[in-house]
């Protein structure tokens, strides 16, 4: 059977950050917070409140930057 060496990778990565948190869900996502908070990246959360469904069905994201308000 063929496996994704991408799909391997993020398993192992995701492993081994289970590994470092002794498997416990809580410290799983805390440790996951705090490398956010410690690496400066920009985190986009879309509200469900920002999600509008069009005439063809599909989402539409409102109130979002100016360059996807552009398209």
């Amino acid at each position: 059977m063929w496996q994704d060496p991408i799909v391997q990778d993020v398993r192992r990565a995701g492993e081994e950050l289970a590994k470092q948190a002794n498997y416990d869900l809580h410290i799983f996502f805390q440790n996951l917070r705090n490398n956010e908070k410690k690496e400066s990246l920009k985190v986009v959360t879309i509200l469900e409140n920002e999600i509008a469904s069009s005439k063809d069905g599909k989402c539409q994201i409102t109130n979002c930057c100016n360059e996807q308000q552009a398209r």
